[in-house]
């Protein structure tokens, strides 16, 4: 398995629910018996247990009340380098597809 978020070989991982029995099959090699579960832990004492926790979001404020509350994480927000320069345009509704396509042509041609 390819690690989703590294990119590198992730060993002695296996999907969930037989996905994994299932490509095995698929490639012909032998089925590994299923994995087990050997212990759990809550989110919260997983985080407990890290001297420092940082990290970088956009999406943080709008949860920082719960973070604070749940984990006693204060959110920071940090201001950008350089202001927006994105325009939201109002949303367009087309009524089939073939005038989506017409528009959409023609945004690219201007």
């Amino acid at each position: 398995m390819i690690g989703e978020f590294t990119g590198r070989v992730a060993d002695n991982r296996k999907w969930p629910g037989g996905l994994q029995a299932a490509l095995e099959a698929k490639e012909g090699v032998s089925i590994d018996p299923k994995g087990r579960i050997l212990n759990s832990i809550t989110l919260l004492h997983f985080l407990e247990s890290y001297d420092q926790l940082s990290g970088m979001t956009g999406t943080a404020t709008a949860a920082a009340e719960e973070l604070n509350e749940f984990y006693e994480l204060p959110v920071r927000m940090v201001p950008p380098n350089r202001p927006c320069i994105r325009i939201d345009q109002p949303g367009r509704i087309f009524t089939t597809q073939g005038a989506r396509n017409r528009a959409v042509t023609d945004e690219i041609v201007k």
